[in-house]
């Protein structure tokens, strides 16, 4: 039998998700964001890092006036049928790499890192650190975006940064949309990447995924094209496996690969409100209507190519001749 309590809450959140409910949803989303912006100050204030701005991070790159592009670098099996002439043009524009990227030899703008330990075997943060210590990615000295920890985790791994990095070390933060309801999600989003970009700079929007949360600070950057790179979903093999251009005796520990299932772990709902490409569609229709941008996918064999363009490779190296 369900209780007077149980049917109550029931029809609260009936009345939350309706367009009624739309201005609490609005005050709950701006509640949660001034906490967790606080909480991220206070995180990077404990121990000793800084807490993400876009001047701050700008400050950290070298000029590339002419950069119209945002490459969003996941590990997927389709970043192997990128050539030379691919990195090159990434090269010219801006670019993440997001948690095992380090193993790749192109070297990124910026890392973006996270601390999941209940994911794998609980080891990918400190590994993924751990590729930092290269001598170009060294030399390069590009900043790292790190999710803030939670209350009582230090994130000690951040200690046997290579020399040079922890200057450069921004935290950030993240909230998901209130909503759990699909026919919301677009218009809430929409709010949420203005609304966080102009009043939480170093809060993003967040669905249990790096990607979706880099989407977002690619448009409050200002970047009309965004391109997402082995973002692939619908398997769960990384560029490095079955490949013999790496040598992973030539890595300190190598990376664990621990997924059960034939898809990537963020195209479910198990532990998230809503899945990566729910996310990306709805941040493909808040980029073109907010922001005047376009998302693209960098490789057909995406799960996401059924909803966004194929970038123009040979095109774009070509026109940046």
């Amino acid at each position: 039998m369900v209780s007077l309590a149980s049917r109550v809450l029931a029809l609260g959140r009936i009345a939350f998700e309706s367009s009624v409910g739309g201005p609490l949803r609005v005050f709950v989303s701006g509640r949660e964001a001034r906490a967790e912006q606080r909480f991220v100050r206070a995180q990077a204030e404990t121990y000793g890092f800084s807490s993400l701005t876009l001047e701050a991070l700008k400050a950290c790159w070298a000029p590339k006036p002419a950069a119209d592009t945002f490459f969003i670098l996941g590990s997927g099996a389709s970043v192997r049928d990128l050539c030379e002439a691919d990195f090159l043009h990434v090269g010219e524009q801006r670019s993440v790499g997001i948690n095992n990227w380090p193993l790749h030899p192109f070297v990124p703008d910026v890392f973006a890192f996270e601390s999941v330990p209940w994911v794998g075997d609980g080891n990918d943060f400190a590994r993924a650190l751990s590729y930092l210590n290269r001598e170009d990615i060294v030399a390069a000295g590009p900043p790292l975006l790190v999710l803030r920890p939670r209350s009582g985790n230090s994130l000690k791994e951040l200690n046997d940064l290579p020399p040079g990095f922890r200057e450069r070390v921004f935290f950030y933060g993240r909230i998901t949309p209130v909503t759990r309801r699909k026919k919301n999600l677009e218009s809430e989003i929409g709010f949420l990447t203005k609304n966080l970009g102009r009043n939480y700079p170093g809060v993003l929007l967040d669905s249990g995924a790096s990607v979706v949360r880099l989407i977002h600070l690619a448009l409050v950057m200002g970047y009309p094209k965004i391109v997402l790179v082995g973002v692939d979903l619908n398997n769960t093999e990384y560029f490095w496996e079955n490949n013999r251009d790496y040598d992973l005796n030539l890595v300190p520990e190598r990376p664990a690969n621990n997924q059960q299932s034939a898809k990537h772990e963020t195209m479910g709902t198990l532990i998230r409100p809503f899945s990566v490409p729910d996310m990306v569609i709805a941040l493909k229709s808040a980029a073109e209507t907010g922001f005047g941008a376009k998302l693209y996918i960098g490789s057909p064999k995406s799960e996401l190519a059924q909803y966004l363009p194929l970038y123009p490779w040979k095109v774009a190296a070509i026109e940046g001749e």
